[in-house]
């Protein structure tokens, strides 16, 4: 059997595939204004979409972090005996819906509310002997969306015959949680979506700048016989060059920029971080700086290949 024509095809292959590569670094560099132009161009689109992804995500985890501080409780008729709150306990924890369940005693429960007082507290602790207040299960779900559903199931006969009178929520609170996290939602996916469209406009249009600067070369290429895939392949790769430098770029600064930006936040507004706190830098660049990259090289490539489509009908 006779390898020759499969290893001469395969060498021809590696040829070409060095010569795309070497034609693409000379453009760039022959062309080094226009592609500074580009780099810049898809560093300022990558970082946007970072800094979309980065808000987004820590909008979302900052509401989570304050949903589940928004709690419920569980009020407990006296009548019901010691040996029954790990009954009710139970049943409460068994709920789907629920993270976390906690015991509040009558007395926790008025040592809780003199703490709040700035005056009076002395009073407010003189009523040990007569407490007003009672036992309560404090109730943490997972979403504030949630909250609902808990407090109905708390609220049902098979409850209140366990002993549960009242359950008592922040409704208000949970509510205006619940909007501002659809409407964060909502903001965040038409930023990452208008910041995409931006850059592919972006992108085109600086790398057609560049086709259009050296038509004359390819236009010659045409005429002497050279293929579409010829003429394409170098300025491919020349644009997915282009865009990973600009978006790996993007992602170093980011990444080196985010966790300062992060303190900075933190610092200036401490009310913030009291209630909730930042997602760390491993959380969020393993994530975004592999989209950005490959989304930069992919437009990069693909720009490209569309701003040539005119110069190749020759």
């Amino acid at each position: 059997m006779n390898f020759f024509p499969t290893r001469r095809r395969f060498s021809s292959v590696i040829n070409n595939a060095f010569f795309y590569i070497a034609e693409a670094f000379k453009s760039a560099l022959k062309n080094s204004l226009m592609s500074v132009c580009s780099i810049i161009t898809i560093f300022i689109c990558a970082s946007l979409l970072i800094i979309s992804y980065s808000v987004a995500v820590n909008i979302r985890e900052c509401l989570r972090q304050i949903e589940s501080a928004v709690g419920i409780a569980a009020i407990i008729d006296d009548s019901v005996p010691d040996e029954e709150l790990d009954k009710i306990y139970n049943a409460i924890a068994d709920i789907d819906d629920v993270k976390e369940v906690h015991f509040v005693s009558a007395q926790a429960a008025l040592a809780s509310f003199a703490d709040s007082l700035e005056e009076g507290s002395d009073i407010v602790m003189g009523l040990e002997n007569d407490n007003p207040l009672r036992r309560s299960f404090e109730v943490v779900v997972y979403r504030a969306k949630d909250q609902k559903a808990v407090v109905k199931l708390l609220s049902s006969e098979t409850f209140v015959d366990m002993g549960v009178v009242k359950v008592r929520q922040a409704q208000d609170v949970t509510e205006f949680l619940e909007g501002v996290s659809n409407f964060a939602n909502i903001v965040c996916a038409v930023i990452i979506f208008v910041t995409a469209v931006l850059s592919v406009i972006l992108i085109t249009t600086t790398i057609k700048i560049t086709v259009a600067s050296r038509k004359n070369e390819i236009t010659i290429m045409k005429y002497v016989g050279a293929t579409d895939s010829f003429v394409k392949w170098p300025f491919r790769l020349e644009g997915a060059f282009i865009g990973g430098i600009g978006a790996t770029v993007a992602a170093a600064v980011s990444a080196i920029t985010y966790p300062l930006i992060v303190h900075a936040i933190s610092e200036q507004f401490s009310f913030i971080t009291n209630i909730a706190s930042f997602l760390p830098t491993e959380e969020v660049f393993p994530i975004i700086a592999p989209i950005a990259i490959i989304s930069g090289i992919l437009l990069g490539a693909l720009s490209a290949v569309g701003a040539l489509r005119k110069y190749l009908e020759v």
